[in-house]
């Protein structure tokens, strides 16, 4: 926990510091409070939820007596929380009420749950003074389920192929969700790995994840996602399972480009080589050039940024790094044209 700041000149430059950087889009999805240039400093060092010190992620929040939203913390260290500013209503905006006013009593919930003020502070709104320490305690019921699970997909070279998960929050609190995906053979993989906060009665839900099929692949190749999706109130609420993304295509023919006829991409020589080979390539425009090395399962094992590259034809020299003995795929892309070739390594 944080050192008790006295110094109110020093809380305020603190303040700032701890309000930008917990999690702004984790905030965002539950709503913020409006920063005025006035408030009052809340701090807990022993807040519970459930009997439990809160978990990370949990989420603290202050109201004026009329329902405002002036306050918000997102717990970064279990059972603790602050410093937490809690707004008062600027006056210079008339017709808006940003938040409290001068001796409101301020009302805390923990995860949308009303809590239980344990001091030692007060919970008086006085506006810039020291922090006040308020401990909080909660409880609320929580429930999971499920609607919706991934099912196995087909795909080809270079798809996005998207997964969905279809749940509900069953209990009367905000529940907060961690998905987690990961790839057998180290294809790339989207998702959000922020918490997903859920309020009580939202209805369903979805959260998403994709993965990249790379470019060059030959004969049958799958990969198995692995996924689950926990919440941070509860580990036993959660849904967890694999997934598979099959992708089936013939060999690649070694004339092949995927390119426009005024771009050309030379087959590698010697082919098979070790310990090097030379690349010949031709642009007919000044472009950014750069050679990427990929194995059969379409993971990159290399990749060269070769800069700026006059119009013309080129050859460069290739040296592997520390690949094995087999077939790869080397890949071009100079500006907007990219080709693609296979060779083979013999040590």
């Amino acid at each position: 926990m944080q050192k008790r700041i006295t110094s109110w000149i020093t809380s305020c430059a603190i303040l700032f510091i701890l309000l930008f950087t917990v999690s702004g889009a984790t905030l965002a999805q539950a709503g913020d409070p409006i920063p005025t240039p006035d408030w009052t400093d809340f701090f807990g060092t022993s807040v519970t939820f459930n009997g439990q010190p809160t978990p990370v992620g949990s989420l603290v929040e202050a109201f004026d007596p009329q329902g405002i939203l002036c306050g918000k913390f997102v717990v970064n260290n279990a059972g603790q929380y602050g410093f937490m500013p809690t707004y008062g209503d600027d006056q210079q905006t008339a017709g808006v009420d940003e938040g409290a006013v001068q001796s409101d009593v301020i009302v805390f919930t923990v995860n949308g749950r009303s809590a239980t003020k344990l001091g030692p502070g007060d919970d008086i709104w006085v506006g810039k003074t020291d922090p006040k320490e308020m401990n909080l305690s909660s409880t609320g019921t929580l429930g999971f389920e499920t609607f919706e699970l991934p099912t196995d997909k087909f795909a080809g070279p270079l798809d996005t192929v998207q997964f969905r998960i279809g749940f509900r929050n069953t209990g009367d609190v905000t529940d907060f969700y961690k998905l987690e995906v990961t790839s057998n053979i180290g294809w790339e993989l989207i998702f959000d790995a922020d918490f997903i906060y859920v309020p009580a009665a939202a209805g369903d839900q979805s959260v998403t994840f994709s993965v990249v099929v790379p470019p060059f692949i030959i004969g049958e190749v799958s990969d198995q996602l692995s996924f689950s999706l926990t919440s941070g109130l509860d580990a036993g609420n959660s849904v967890s399972g694999v997934v598979n993304v099959f992708v089936v295509i013939t060999d690649v023919d070694d004339d092949e480009t995927i390119l426009p006829s005024h771009f050309d991409l030379g087959q590698n020589y010697p082919n098979p080589f070790n310990p090097t080979t030379k690349i010949p390539f031709s642009i007919k425009a000044s472009s950014d050039v750069t050679l990427s090395v990929y194995n059969v399962l379409g993971q990159k094992v290399d990749e060269l940024n070769l800069g700026r590259m006059s119009s013309g034809q080129h050859v460069i020299e290739y040296k592997p790094t520390s690949q094995s003995s087999g077939v790869y795929f080397y890949r071009i892309v100079a500006g907007d044209f990219t080709a693609i070739r296979r060779m083979i390594l013999l040590k």
